[in-house]
């Protein structure tokens, strides 16, 4: 028997016992694979009625999640947990949920497909404040994409150390890949100046290279700061 076969009620209250961030996992493994989520709309930039109840830890039945029925109970219990779990997310903290270890320089981390397809099961854009990639070494930033626009984050903390680590880890973090991200949620075109965003923390790395283009954005960040 398939995963999916089992009723979503059955599957709602098994996983309800989960950590967030396993339950964010099991969320987007039966949505689809990490590879094939998309941001832009459709069926792959959102978790299926099964992934939604995994995650919000509520039963909810696809017709209310087709036609967003308000007032419905187990739908706003559901939508409050989702925005009080994922308000800080650190995704260093799901690599740590899927048993593997911290790999600086090996493929078995998370990698961008995975962190692209979490954001969008949880509706980062709308739901995350805060956001780290604790020692997610094998990130290079596309992965950040559903965050382009956001206008409701206000910390990000791209330096990947955790702890009492070493400031100057290497990293796969690509300037051309993350400033044009950041510079969306800093500069919204139908709102002006974003305000929200008040805190980015850059890897040690950016800091020594100061390539022009991470330059002119933190020129034009802390201008608006005052």
């Amino acid at each position: 028997m398939d995963f999916n076969d089992f009723p979503d009620f059955l599957v709602t209250a098994v996983t309800s016992y989960l950590s967030k961030e396993s339950r964010a996992l099991l969320a987007v493994a039966v949505t689809a694979p990490s590879a094939s989520w998309r941001c832009g709309g459709g069926r792959r930039s959102k978790p299926s009625v099964k992934g939604l109840s995994i995650l919000t830890g509520s039963y909810l039945p696809e017709f209310v999640c087709n036609i967003n029925l308000l007032g419905v109970k187990d739908v706003a219990i559901g939508a409050q947990r989702l925005e009080n779990e994922w308000k800080n997310f650190d995704f260093g903290d799901l690599q740590l949920a899927t048993g593997k270890r911290y790999a600086p320089f090996g493929g078995s981390s998370l990698d961008d497909d995975d962190l692209t397809a979490v954001l969008l099961c949880i509706d980062a854009a709308n739901i995350v404040e805060s956001l780290k990639l604790t020692r997610c070494h094998n990130i290079t930033g596309r992965g950040l994409e559903p965050l382009r626009g956001s206008k409701i984050l206000k910390r990000i903390d791209l330096s990947l150390v955790g702890e009492h680590d070493d400031p100057r880890v290497y990293s796969k973090l690509k300037v051309k890949e993350v400033v044009p991200i950041l510079k969306s949620i800093v500069i919204n075109k139908s709102i002006g100046a974003c305000q929200q965003l008040r805190h980015v923390q850059l890897p040690f790395q950016w800091r020594q290279e100061k390539k022009d283009e991470l330059t002119y954005f933190m020129l034009a960040y802390n201008g608006l700061l005052h």
